[in-house]
Formats: C-alpha cells, structure tokens, sequence
C-alpha cells in the first residue's frame, strides 16, 4: 500500500469521525433544568413505567407511555440526573414533521427495521424472535428478562448488542462461511460489505459507526495483503477519536471496539499458525481463529468493567457462534417468505437450549 493511499485513507477516517463527533453531547450541571424539542428519527423504547426517547447522544426519559412514531417531534421538559439523562413528567408530541436529507433517510431505515422486527415477531416464538432480531438487528426492546441475565451469565450479550465485539463477530462469520466458497480475498470483501450493511440497520449511531470503523479497519489489511497498514490506521483511528473526545478512554463500547480489533490483528495470524499445525480445516483456521483472537483480547476490558469473566463463555461462543451467519441469513430470508422460519428456529432452538443450560 503507497503512502499516498495510507494518508488518502487517514484524511477520510478523520472526517468521518469528526461528523460523528460533531453529535451534540450533554455537558449540563445536575439538576439543570432543560426543554428539548427533538425531530425524531426512532421509534421509542418502552419499561414499565417510563418511555425512553434518544437522539445522538441525548436520552430522554418521560413517565407513562407516550406514543409517536419516527418523523413526529417531541418536546420534553425536565431535569438533567447523575448520567447526563433528562428526567420529565411531560412530552408533548408535533405530528407530520417534514424532515428532510438524512434525518428523512434515518427515518426510512428505521421504518424499516420496525417492520423487519414486527415480521419476525409475528411467525417466531419468545426467546426465539429476540434472539433473531438482536442478532440481526442489534434490537433488544422485548427480549424475556430471565432470558436476557442468562445471556449476560454466559458471555453471550455481545451477540445481541450493536457493539464493536458483534462487528467483529459478524464480519469473521461472514468471511468464515464465504472464505472457502468465493476465495479469501472476496471473502474478506464481504465481510466490509456486512459491516457497511449491520452498521446502518443497526441504528447507525455514534457508537455502532465507531465499532463499525474499527471492524472495517481490521480488514482493509487482509484484503490489501498487508496487515501492517491495518495496524497503522488502526492507531491513528484511535488517536483520532481520542483527541475529538478525550472520554473514549473510559467507554466500555469503544474499549471493547479497540481491544475486539487489536485481537484480529495482532494475534489472529498468530493462532492461525498454531491451529495450521495441528489441522488443515479451513473453517478452523478462517472461522475459529480470528474469533478466539476477539474473544480472548477483550476479556481484560469485560474483567475491568464488569468484575468477572464468564469461562465458561468461552466454551459457549463456541458452540454458537458458527450459526450466527445461518441465522442471519435466514432471518433475512423469513422477513421476506415467512416459511423460512421453520429452517430459522432449527439454529435459534440450538442456541437458546446451549444458553439455557449453561446459564442457569
């Protein structure tokens, strides 16, 4: 790769991020008093008393259950708390709001994975339709509570999570499963491709774009040949986005991003070689390598953050992680011709029982 390139690549990650960055983050004290109006582009998300609304980095948490749909615009008026959210007993809704450019483009797409989700609710049982639609979507509004611990006792949220670790999850399924059919190189192609695709279904926002960036950069090494040049815009990536937002440093999500990317690219080859001595299979050496090299990079940032290490969650990514491109593809596939979902639940049925018996 010339140096012209690497520089051409640098220049076009600094603006990518640097929109992101552009989001309107809450710096406000604690207890200050705050009227939002927001042009919506999601539908909201609902608990048991409360209704949550979010926009880029902005959350907002309103009692009772306010309907709307992406499009209206809502206005709140409440107070900041401890986690930089807005509090409020009130929301008032502006229907038939003309939005325009990308926020229409956003509302479109999330039209969309709205009525993907509703498709696969509508032919799939519980935990099966969650578990298809987070995979698929990174949605997990109505995933069953005991179903969702058992997912965090096994180590398996990431899964079921826009995260940097899903991206890099999907994007090594995705070249595992089409490495031996297309080549590695088209393989790898998929995979950006995939990540492209899971980036703007997902919601595309700040924390999946930057996951999605990390996840890309991972792979533009494996298709030029050169990994070396993967690992130095991986770096300046990382430098980049710390200087735009210095608190990176401490968010768990982008963390697992750069730790999940590191894996890939620092011990992937590493494992491949190991694994290349003892066996030939190409699903071993294309699939099982870069995903224990995520897997074992990030468990240092998950003991940080979280106090504990599931083990066992080794064992039980293994197990499931190679269904992940099946259940991907058929969950496409039944969205579309409902039938599908009879071959969908066969691998959903297979991950929820590994889940169940391992998580208690």
């Amino acid at each position: 790769m010339k140096r012209s390139k690497i520089i051409f690549v640098g220049i076009g990650l600094i603006i990518i991020l640097r929109v992101i960055s552009s989001t309107n983050q809450n710096k406000l004290a604690i207890g200050t008093n705050v009227i939002l109006t927001i042009p919506t582009i999601d539908y909201p998300e609902y608990t048991d008393t409360q209704t949550i609304i979010r926009r880029g980095e902005w959350e907002a948490r309103v009692k009772g259950y306010i309907d709307f749909i992406p499009g209206d615009t809502v206005e709140i008026e409440g107070v900041m708390d401890a986690r930089g959210r807005v509090n409020s007993d009130q929301c008032s809704v502006i229907r038939d709001q003309d939005l325009w450019g990308i926020d229409w483009g956003l509302v479109q797409i999330s039209k969309l994975r709205h009525w993907a989700v509703g498709r696969l609710q509508s032919v799939l049982p519980e935990p099966q339709a969650s578990l298809a639609v987070g995979i698929l979507l990174g949605v997990k509004r109505n995933m069953p509570r005991d179903f969702y611990a058992q997912l965090i006792n096994t180590g398996t949220l990431h899964i079921v999570a826009a995260s940097g670790y899903n991206v890099s999850v999907v994007s090594g399924a995705v070249i595992g499963g089409l490495a031996g059919l297309v080549g590695q190189r088209m393989g790898v192609l998929m995979g950006i491709v995939s990540i492209m695709i899971y980036v703007i279904m997902a919601g595309s926002n700040a924390s999946i774009v930057r996951a999605g960036v990390m996840g890309g950069l991972s792979l533009i090494g494996i298709v030029l040949g050169r990994q070396r040049d993967a690992r130095h815009l991986l770096w300046v990536a990382v430098f980049v986005m710390l200087m735009l937002k210095p608190k990176l440093i401490t968010d768990v999500g982008f963390l697992l991003s750069v730790s999940a990317t590191v894996g890939l690219l620092y011990f992937g080859e590493i494992l491949k070689l190991q694994i290349l001595r003892f066996s030939n299979w190409k699903w071993m050496q294309d699939y099982l390598a870069p995903t224990l090299a995520a897997t074992f990079a990030t468990l240092p940032v998950i003991w940080w953050f979280f106090g504990r290490v599931s083990l066992i969650g080794i064992l039980v990514n293994m197990l499931i992680l190679p269904i992940v491109p099946m259940i991907m593809l058929f969950s496409v596939l039944t969205i579309f011709v409902s039938p599908f979902s009879y071959l969908l639940y066969v691998p959903l049925w297979w991950m929820v029982l590994v889940i169940r018996w391992f998580g208690g």
